[in-house]
């Protein structure tokens, strides 16, 4: 319940302040930081953008789908998939990456999350570690490339995971990725 007496701004929206401010553009109203009260600015669906000179500039909307960030209604359930390729491919990675994105599904490739092991920073069995928990919570793993020793040992644990394991081509020298069949 708001405690205030609302007025209308220049824009038309409710002001919790009760007062406009006619050096505002329209469409947005510019109040001292200490006059705002967030909780009310939440329950009537406001925007803040961000701060200029110690003051708030608001964004002024009783339409809550106007102010609802994108993500909102991005929750569509998708497949995870764990990207393997060796070392030698490394540079491909992004190229990978947007290749599972437009087959539909979540790419979950190690090089991004920690480069190539993390710059040396800590022991390569904790990055290995890392990629044996990851690749037990995707869906499928798809192997791009040749496959290295490592490759190797994470298309054994995703077998005996029982997940499904598809394989591509990708080369250091071709940025085309195309799937083997068997």
């Amino acid at each position: 319940m708001l405690n205030a007496t609302l007025h209308r701004s220049a824009s038309g929206a409710p002001s919790p302040w009760g007062r406009k401010n006619r050096s505002a553009r329209k469409g947005w109203t510019i109040f001292p930081p200490s006059t705002i009260n967030y909780q009310q600015l939440f329950e009537l669906g406001w925007t803040i953008w961000l701060m200029v000179d110690s003051r708030w500039l608001i964004e002024v909307s009783e339409d809550r789908e106007h102010n609802m960030h994108p993500a909102e209604n991005l929750k569509e359930k998708k497949k995870l998939v764990f990207t393997a390729q060796s070392a030698q491919n490394f540079h491909l990675r992004f190229q990978i990456c947007e290749f599972v994105f437009e087959q539909g599904a979540i790419p979950l490739n190690p090089f991004m999350a920690y480069d190539y092991f993390l710059a040396n920073l800590v022991e390569h069995d904790v990055i290995r570690n890392a990629n044996n928990n990851l690749l037990a919570r995707c869906d499928e793993l798809w192997v791009f490339g040749d496959i290295s020793d490592g490759v190797e040992v994470e298309i054994a644990y995703a077998k005996q995971l029982g997940k499904r394991i598809r394989f591509f081509t990708a080369n250091r020298f071709s940025e085309e990725i195309s799937e083997i069949k068997p």
